[in-house]
């Protein structure tokens, strides 16, 4: 271990404490997280939105401040922005993770500190560099965007993973292999960037391995008109609109049905051909999982090996692979085992309060205790009362409230309508 990683050990021990070693264990894991901090040489600036106006940048997000005693507050408020939903599911991840800490007995928090970052939300990831920390879901290209990689908000909180991955596993376990569909899954939607899907989705099916389809339309006023675009972008035929059309718009699969199939297939976003949030739903079903070949990542990508937790497609071998697969049963094995080990290693809501963690330690170490630059006029909170001072309740905070089937509607986990309890043969 180099110096200067282990001299950054001994700081969190300090400003944690000895309860917090059962998460420090496993800080090592998150190297880029220290990569990224490292650029800063003394403090690192708090986050400041008003420059941020002053210079009429496009940012795709807000700053997040968090008081010591762990109030929330956000630098705008996006209730009519398409990051709405996103910026209440952040609120509530933190939460939670807020939370874990309390139950690991770790107080991170002293009386006077505050941290703060820029949160942004488009899936695409970030499109400039700021001079105090940028944490974004995922990036389009890793290689050359900045910010920090962190856990999409569609973990909803660490504690709620956890019971949702315990139910999906319960599930497989009901379901042997032997009666499974031998069929390759892909539900999603159809958007602009769903370049990749349509490529998938043209592709003829003789032997019938496929059970793919678009269940919706974003960005445009049909599914048609999606379809049609993407044919013209994409040097498509009118047979393959007709063929989509007719044989690959599909009913949503609700997630407890995904272990009804032995291969689960991941395709780059419909938004803008990024990460999907897709990904993190099927390593709990004892399925082997099938990644289209694309640049986007995520914070945990880093981790993935191919042929070893999952394995790497695209429109000129899926077939041929998916027929290989069903051939071979002792590498199906394998490859279930590893994704299974792949999720309990690195998915665990544990491994998202670490990711965290690892995050917050830094910046209560080496951000200024004064009050970040907050623009009240701007700024809003879902807490209900805060001593510092008086902010405006953000529009949309019911979401940090809901539980249960609420949150798992809201989050595209269960479908608004019935479905089929299971695929055909």
């Amino acid at each position: 271990m180099k110096m200067t990683k282990l001299y950054e050990l001994i700081l969190l021990r300090f400003y944690v404490g000895i309860e917090g070693q059962r998460i420090m264990n496993q800080v090592e894991n998150d190297y880029d997280v220290y990569s990224y901090f490292r650029r800063y040489e003394n403090t690192i600036p708090h986050c400041d939105q008003n420059m941020q106006l002053k210079q009429r940048k496009k940012t795709g997000g807000t700053c997040i401040y968090i008081s010591p005693r762990g109030h929330i507050i956000h630098a705008r408020d996006l209730h009519n922005e398409s990051g709405s939903g996103k910026q209440m599911l952040m609120d509530m991840m933190i939460r939670g993770v807020l939370k874990e800490m309390v139950r690991e007995k770790i107080k991170l928090f002293t009386q006077s500190n505050w941290i703060s970052f820029f949160m942004v939300y488009t899936a695409s990831g970030p499109i400039r560099d700021e001079n105090f920390p940028m944490l974004a879901f995922g990036k389009r290209y890793p290689n050359t965007q900045p910010g920090l990689l962190i856990p999409n908000p569609f973990f909803v909180t660490p504690r709620w993973w956890d019971d949702n991955v315990a139910s999906m596993l319960q599930k497989s376990v009901s379901r042997p292999w032997h009666e499974r569909s031998p069929k390759a899954l892909f539900r999603g939607a159809c958007g602009p960037g769903a370049h990749a899907r349509f490529e998938l989705l043209r592709l003829r099916d003789p032997q019938n391995l496929l059970d793919v389809g678009f269940t919706k339309v974003d960005g445009y006023s049909n599914v048609k008109e999606c379809v049609s675009d993407l044919a013209f972008q994409l040097n498509g035929t009118k047979d393959d609109i007709e063929f989509i059309l007719n044989h690959r718009i599909k009913a949503h699969v609700p997630q407890t049905n995904f272990s009804y199939y032995r291969y689960l297939l991941h395709m780059p976003g419909s938004a803008t051909g990024s990460y999907s949030r897709n990904l993190q739903y099927l390593w709990s079903h004892g399925s082997v999982v099938l990644i289209w070949k694309n640049t986007a990542s995520e914070w945990y990508y880093q981790h993935l090996r191919d042929g070893v937790h999952y394995v790497s497609v695209d429109v000129t071998n899926i077939y041929p692979l998916l027929q290989s697969l069903d051939a071979d049963p002792y590498l199906q094995l394998r490859l279930r085992r590893g994704s299974t080990s792949f999720a309990s290693t690195y998915l665990s809501g544990r491994s998202l309060t670490k990711r965290w963690f690892s995050i917050f330690t830094i910046l209560i170490g080496r951000q200024s205790n004064d009050l970040p630059p907050i623009n009240k006029k701007f700024a809003c909170t879902c807490d209900p009362v805060i001593r510092e001072i008086v902010f405006s309740k953000c529009h949309k905070c019911e979401i940090t409230n809901k539980r249960g089937h609420s949150i798992s509607k809201f989050v595209g986990l269960l479908p608004k309508a019935p479905v089929l309890s299971q695929p055909k043969a």
